[in-house]
């Protein structure tokens, strides 16, 4: 699935044990194969900017896996939520305060067309060092590199290499409010239509600028 749908909050096992039941009942009614799904644990110190939880959506494009080559494109940017964040409150009626997706956050009040609740990976940087210091910037953009990196090398095994193919893919990253980066997801399909600025530019140059 995608832009947020099927994803929903949970902070008892017993309510993830009610749900898996309730999920095989509904697929054994309608004669469909077992569901399959992820549990993720929930990063519980996000990062926050006015009050607000972000995430990183960050371009990386692979040109071989055998040896491994990949360039992290300079463009990425970071998504707001339109609502400020609100620490133990996991509701499902309080997704848009939880998740960064375009799709849930346009409908909020909150949510500005013209920058879509996104600041470009430059800016994000710029924020970092006049907060923590430039070496910290630094150790955070490093960080996500390695992230990136062990990411690819986990699935090296398994892809198969084309010479005269490459891969593009969008990546999720999540920080803390201790600089560290957590891998949210990798996509393998990522560019999509934007109405903003920041992302348009984003996707719209992810060809080139990598580095």
């Amino acid at each position: 699935r995608s832009q947020g749908r099927g994803i929903f909050l949970i902070n008892r096992i017993t309510q993830l044990k009610r749900w898996i039941k309730d999920r095989k009942e509904a697929d054994e009614a309608e004669g469909l194969p077992a569901s399959t799904f992820v549990v993720s644990k929930y990063v519980a110190n996000p990062l926050l900017i006015g009050g607000k939880k972000f995430d990183l959506r960050l371009y990386v494009l692979v040109t071989s896996f055998k040896p491994l080559v990949a360039y992290l494109h300079e463009q990425g940017f970071a998504r707001f939520c339109a609502t400020p964040y609100v620490a133990n409150a996991l509701k499902d009626d309080n997704l848009c305060s939880h998740l960064t997706n375009v799709a849930l956050q346009k409908g909020e009040d909150a949510y500005n067309e013209m920058h879509g609740g996104k600041w470009s990976l430059a800016n994000l940087c710029l924020f970092v060092q006049g907060r923590y210091g430039a070496v910290c910037a630094d150790g955070l953009m490093r960080s996500i590199e390695f992230t990136i990196y062990h990411s690819l090398k986990a699935m090296e095994s398994v892809m198969f290499n084309d010479k005269h193919c490459f891969e593009l893919y969008g990546y999720d990253i999540l920080i803390d409010d201790c600089l560290r980066p957590h891998l949210i997801e990798v996509n393998s399909s990522p560019l999509a239509l934007h109405h903003d600025t920041v992302g348009s530019t984003a996707e719209g140059e992810s060809a080139g600028g990598c580095y």
